[in-house]
């Protein structure tokens, strides 16, 4: 289960598990989370109730789809974490970044751009999700280095390029001086580039 397949990076990731369990004769199933942990939820029931093997779970929340690792740990049906966390200890485990490390890199790249004063404005990941969490922490330890440094506005984008798009063109038109747009991910950073560049 996916957190959603309306996203470039998990379409990608979808289509590449695809071609990777057709290479090695597994089948897969894969289903769209749609932003929503219940969903997840009722899908990984599904998958148990299915007799699957294993699950592979980009949880959209990290507190919240807890429970689907649960319940597949008490049928004893493993589960392997990708891409975003979920808070459980029972998860098989986990392939993905570093994320708080992430938005450390990003928000010093972007301090060190800006010299270490000026405004900028956040775009969020799905707020809960662990990716969006951790790298939400890695740009606020940076930035408490740097005083000077005014954050503007701070909103969710979804990891959506066109969601993020609308979000900066609405800050383009609320302030009048932005020396820097934090994107947590990079097609929120190309939908507000693109803003940008049509203002």
């Amino acid at each position: 289960t996916l957190y959603s397949l309306k996203n470039e990076f998990t379409v990608r990731l979808s289509n590449a598990a695809k071609k990777e369990a057709e290479k090695l004769g597994v089948e897969l199933k894969i289903y769209d989370g749609n932003y929503d942990p219940n969903t997840q939820i009722n899908q990984v029931e599904t998958m148990i109730s299915d007799g699957v093997d294993a699950i592979i779970l980009n949880p959209q929340d990290a507190k919240a789809c807890a429970v689907c690792v649960d319940k597949a740990a008490a049928k004893n049906i493993p589960v392997i974490g990708v891409n975003t966390r979920v808070d459980s200890d029972k998860l098989t485990s986990y392939v993905g970044s570093k994320d708080e490390y992430a938005g450390q890199l990003e928000m010093q790249a972007i301090a060190d751009k800006i010299g270490g004063k000026g405004n900028i404005v956040v775009l969020d990941g799905p707020l809960g999700q662990s990716a969006q969490l951790e790298r939400s922490k890695g740009i606020k330890d940076i930035l408490a280095k740097y005083p000077n440094i005014k954050i503007l506005a701070e909103k969710t984008a979804n990891w959506s390029r066109s969601e993020a798009m609308t979000v900066m063109e609405n800050w383009l038109q609320s302030f009048d001086k932005i020396d820097a747009i934090v994107g947590e991910n990079d097609e929120m950073a190309l939908g507000a580039m693109q803003a940008v560049k049509s203002k």
